[in-house]
Formats: C-alpha cells, sequence, structure tokens
C-alpha cells in the first residue's frame, strides 16, 4: 500500500462517503448523524487517504 495520509475528516470527505454510509455500516453510521458530528466542535473524526481515496474514517 501506498503512502497512508490521516487527516481531520471535513464535509467534503463525507460528500465522498455518503454511499458508502448507506451501503456498509447500520443506521448508526447515516449522513446526516455523521454531518451534525462533523459539524460538533467538541467531535473529533479522521479519516485515512491512500492515493487520495478515503480507506477509512475513525471518531478520535
Amino acid at each position: 500500500m501506498d503512502n497512508i495520509i490521516i487527516k481531520k475528516m471535513e464535509l467534503t470527505d463525507l460528500e465522498t462517503i455518503k454511499d458508502n454510509l448507506v451501503s456498509d455500516f447500520d443506521d448508526f453510521w447515516n449522513y446526516n448523524i455523521l454531518k451534525e458530528e462533523l459539524q460538533n466542535k467538541n467531535s473529533k473524526y479522521l479519516v485515512a487517504k491512500s492515493n487520495e481515496q478515503i480507506i477509512g474514517f475513525v471518531r478520535n
């Protein structure tokens, strides 16, 4: 695997993974909930990217 970059998740990242939220996760990780979390200043989410593609995310 090429270099993996870890960075703060942004709303643009959410737009990139929104289809995966429907197909790969239960109702807890839906678009609206995750969007609210990203807009909450007390929540911190990170994304892992390889070759500019998101390969994972985590709540920090």
